[in-house]
């Protein structure tokens, strides 16, 4: 896809926030890698992404800052 619309692709050094969709028991999650937007902004590229089956979710939620649940785990201030 990069080849076909390498546009969409962000080269920019910005603050950006992992997003998961999907998930449940013996589905699979994909994992966005979004950029932060400011008020008014609309995203504008095809973030990163990244599909893991369930067990891959279940060892590595946290890392992603999110619970098993998909909830996301509260950042500290």
């Amino acid at each position: 896809m990069r080849e076909q619309a390498p546009e969409l692709w962000s080269t920019e050094d910005r603050p950006r926030r992992w997003a998961a969709y999907g998930g449940g028991e013996g589905s699979s999650v994909v994992l966005r890698n979004h950029a932060i937007l400011a008020p008014g902004e609309d995203l504008t590229e095809y973030p990163p992404t990244i599909e893991l089956d369930w067990a891959e979710w279940l060892a590595a939620a946290a890392d992603y800052g999110f619970n098993v649940d998909g909830t996301r785990i509260p950042e500290e201030v």
